[in-house]
């Protein structure tokens, strides 16, 4: 059994952090064990390289602690510490265009190998100077929408499609990611308007 940390006056517990290696020694037996269940394809396989090809990987040392009982938000600054030195061709053009189209800078994050991509499954996220968050799962093949004030949206891509088909899956997911941006800064200026 794990240790547990008892915060004083107060019926929370919380489990000590861990080092980044043993996480993901735990995420893949995970995924082995989920594997000895379904037999792993091809198409698995090259989904995980193509997130890592199209929008790179958490840059984070074997040492690393890492918070068992983080929450969303303490996940995303965790990855927004822990970018590469260099982002994908593929994420600073998405970011470019979603940024030339709301008129806004926006920053791009890739979350692939952290706790925020295991946990979350949250790949990348866009987010505006506002704090407005927008949201990407690469691989799962569906797409889900959360769309509330500061919480942008999730649109799901699969990489096993063809690539004239993928062109098409970007495009709708930086069209989505515009619509979006915008309409949460015009709840936003409607919200603080005289």
């Amino acid at each position: 059994m794990e240790n547990v940390v008892k915060f004083p006056n107060s019926n929370r517990k919380e489990r000590p952090p861990i080092t980044y290696r043993e996480y993901m020694n735990r995420q893949e037996q995970r995924i082995f064990d989920i594997n000895r269940t379904y037999e792993k394809t091809s198409d698995e396989e090259r989904g995980h390289k193509a997130e890592e090809m199209v929008l790179g990987k958490c840059s984070i040392s074997a040492g690393e602690p890492i918070k068992l009982d983080a929450t969303r938000s303490e996940r995303m600054q965790f990855v927004r510490e822990h970018q590469p030195q260099e982002q994908t061709v593929y994420l600073q053009v998405i970011r470019k265009e979603i940024e030339k189209r709301v008129g806004n800078s926006i920053s791009a994050f890739t979350a692939v190998g952290s706790p925020l991509d295991f946990e979350n499954g949250i790949d990348a996220f866009f987010e505006s100077e506002e704090g407005f968050v927008f949201t990407m799962d690469y691989g799962s093949g569906s797409s889900k929408k959360n769309i509330e004030l500061g919480e942008g949206a999730v649109l799901a891509f699969d990489p096993r499609l063809p690539a004239s088909k993928q062109a098409q899956a970007i495009n709708a997911y930086i069209d989505d990611a515009v619509e979006q941006f915008q309409f949460l800064q015009e709840q936003k200026e409607r919200k603080y308007a005289p």
